[in-house]
């Protein structure tokens, strides 16, 4: 475990150097540095960025370049209530790897009402994109597009039960066992509480579309399935 703490720390500094940041005067002043994401649970491909978050009372920029991600924050904030409930917090908590400090701000998380709030507006919009675009996306862009609405329904089904949400590809890995796609879709679909009921139908057979193509016995399944009745 030392080493492996020791390798992401190296790969770090070269990452915040290469994109053009002080690592030792920064990172000297640092209370907590801490690696999230993909790469924290050593699920990354090689294209993966480094997702970082940098506490320190004398914050900087939000950087996206050269691989990283780099998340500044104060101590106030990473202490503050409407942190803790957030989703990034939780995720952070349960699955970052701290190269400095200990975060004692961790005890503190939980899923707040805002969190699911926030979660349940984004897929709005991603469904209601999805459907103003639909008939004139390919079938890889469809799949695509669903692929992110299927991943955030995901994420707030685990909001919804106070869990933490792991990185992407644990959720991929998750979305492969499930036996029932279509039900499950169906059965979180109604959470999105802001859609009418025509454009969860309209989703529904989106979703139907697309699995019919992958597996032919599925085909006409949302009209049968119990869960149709929003």
């Amino acid at each position: 475990m030392v080493k492996n703490e020791e390798k992401l720390h190296k790969f770090a500094e070269s990452l915040i150097k290469r994109a053009g940041l002080p690592f030792e005067e920064a990172g000297g002043r640092a209370r907590e540095i801490v690696v999230f994401g993909s790469r924290a649970a050593g699920v990354h491909s090689p294209k993966s960025d480094l997702d970082l978050l940098w506490v320190s009372s004398s914050p900087g920029r939000r950087v996206k370049r050269a691989g990283l991600d780099l998340l500044w924050l104060t101590p106030e904030v990473v202490e503050g209530h409407k942190w803790r409930g957030s989703e990034l917090a939780a995720h952070i908590a349960a699955h970052g790897r701290w190269l400095q400090g200990t975060g004692d701000w961790k005890a503190g998380v939980f899923s707040s009402p805002a969190a699911v709030e926030k979660k349940r507006r984004q897929l709005q919009d991603r469904i209601r994109g999805l459907e103003v675009n639909w008939s004139g996306l390919s079938m890889p862009y469809r799949r695509r597009l669903f692929t992110l609405v299927r991943r955030d329904l995901q994420r707030l089904e685990l909001l919804e039960k106070g869990h933490p949400v792991p990185p992407t590809p644990l959720l991929d890995r998750d979305w492969q066992n499930v036996d029932d796609p279509i039900g499950w879709v169906l059965r979180w679909l109604p959470e999105v509480s802001d859609l009418s009921e025509r454009e969860k139908m309209r989703f529904a057979r989106y979703s139907a579309e697309l699995f019919s193509v992958q597996f032919p016995a599925w085909e006409g399944q949302v009209s049968r399935h119990p869960e149709t009745r929003f």
